[in-house]
């Protein structure tokens, strides 16, 4: 049984392409968070560099936008691809935990996401995208 006061919160992490660095990030971020020059209501958004091996530079150091988003329903997770995207390409995603299915409408068909998968996914006990 899943009670909630609100919407599930979703944590979702966009890897930014090119010649992006963490500067980058952070400034997309600043510009992107909830009361930010371009804020999405509900977003919270922070830059980081990372390394790891599944990222795009096979280990290299990678610019990413790390997202919370309060409300999926208020800002679609295809709206802040969107309005990151304005700033820098975005080259993949990545999902933590279980979304519903409505926060990926509308969300490019060509974007890759790691982890996607979605509430009805574990519901029907299957392994997602």
């Amino acid at each position: 049984m899943l009670v909630a006061a609100r919407p599930p919160l979703v944590a979702f992490n966009l890897e930014l392409g090119g010649a992006a660095t963490v500067d980058d990030a952070r400034r997309i971020a600043a510009l992107v968070r909830d009361g930010g020059a371009e804020g999405l209501p509900g977003v919270r958004a922070i830059g980081l560099e990372l390394a790891h091996p599944d990222g795009l530079a096979g280990g290299a150091p990678i610019a990413q936008v790390s997202c919370n988003v309060e409300d999926h329903r208020a800002v679609p997770l295809a709206a802040l691809v969107a309005a990151v995207a304005r700033h820098a390409p975005v080259a993949a995603c990545e999902l933590v935990g279980l979304p519903p299915a409505t926060a990926f409408d509308g969300f490019p068909d060509d974007l890759p996401v790691r982890g996607r998968r979605t509430l009805e996914d574990a519901l029907r006990g299957d392994a997602g995208r």
